[in-house]
């Protein structure tokens, strides 16, 4: 299952923001979370989602079109 956000227009201090309470909150259930950021004027979101770091991430890939995806560590059981 997936999980998705959408950051178009947040600056880069409410896009992190956002993200700390989206993955500290209980998201055991998601595979992935897909944020949406947009293409053209998303750039800003998009190289700082890159180089985001979260310890519940487990690796980050990011669409051309205009989507980055978070990979989530799956949990113990």
């Amino acid at each position: 299952m997936k999980k998705i956000i959408d950051l178009h227009g947040y600056t880069i201090d409410e896009a992190k923001t956002t993200l700390e309470i989206i993955l500290s909150s209980n998201i055991n259930k998601y595979d992935f979370v897909e944020v949406i950021h947009g293409y053209n004027n998303g750039r800003k979101i998009k190289d700082f989602l890159k180089n985001y770091k979260h310890q519940k991430i487990s690796y980050v890939s990011q669409l051309d079109s205009g989507k980055t995806v978070f990979h989530l560590k799956k949990r113990l059981k």
